[in-house]
């Protein structure tokens, strides 16, 4: 599970340094360096490089079964059985029939 978590890390870093390849091939261009060819071609493999790490990591996350809900979002914490009745209670009313004739209900005005 980390071993691919990494992969998508390193993609999203690749990203960073080809968008940074981009900017100095277009600068290069504008400029009229030599260089900007390299630095173009250096930006297309790295950008192409993070891609399919970012692809790789995602296929690899999700061809895995998820064993439990913090694998599969660890910022987000486990839900106690009073925070889900709280919920229920507080977001979704027993009786549905009183909230869809609110809600049809000609408003007078």
């Amino acid at each position: 599970m980390q071993f691919s978590k990494a992969f998508g890390l390193v993609g999203y870093v690749g990203m960073l340094i080809g968008l940074a390849f981009a900017v100095l091939a277009i600068g290069g261009a504008a400029g009229g360096h030599n260089s900007a060819i390299w630095f173009g071609i250096a930006a297309a493999l790295t950008l192409i490089t993070a891609i399919v790490l970012i692809a790789g990591s995602r296929g690899l996350l999700t061809s895995r079964p998820v064993r439990n809900r913090t694998h599969q979002d660890p910022l987000q914490p486990e839900v106690t059985p009073e925070e889900e009745a709280w919920y229920e209670d507080e977001y979704r009313p027993q009786d549905d029939v009183q909230v869809t004739q609110a809600r049809d209900r000609p408003s007078d005005g």
